[in-house]
């Protein structure tokens, strides 16, 4: 759920394989899960098919540099609009945060 450790060419390898799967049939979309704008540019880099969707976590109890439109969050958001890639945000409401900011 997040790009490898192991840095670019790793997830350059995990995405042919990715890949190899979405063009033989057993995807109709293929996605990646909290890469930054720099991890999503090291990934087009090496891609041929561009991920379709990418999920991000948006919560009241992130708030994280996604947040910012001036910052990471509005430099992610171009890189998705130029290369087609569909926001999926994702908000985890449970108590593992404690009860500061209790959302019901």
């Amino acid at each position: 759920h997040h790009p490898p450790r192991e840095g670019p060419a790793a997830a350059a390898v995990l995405w042919r394989e990715v890949e190899r799967l979405y063009e033989a049939g057993y995807a109709r979309a293929v996605g990646i899960a909290n890469f930054g704008a720099e991890d999503l540019l090291c990934l087009l880099k090496a891609a041929r098919i561009s991920p379709h969707a990418a999920q991000l976590k948006w919560s009241p109890y992130h708030q994280g540099s996604y947040v910012d439109p001036q910052g990471e969050a509005g430099r992610i958001l171009e890189l998705y609009r130029a290369y087609n890639v569909r926001l999926v945000g994702i908000s985890l409401f449970n108590p593992l945060f404690g009860n500061f900011l209790s959302p019901l």
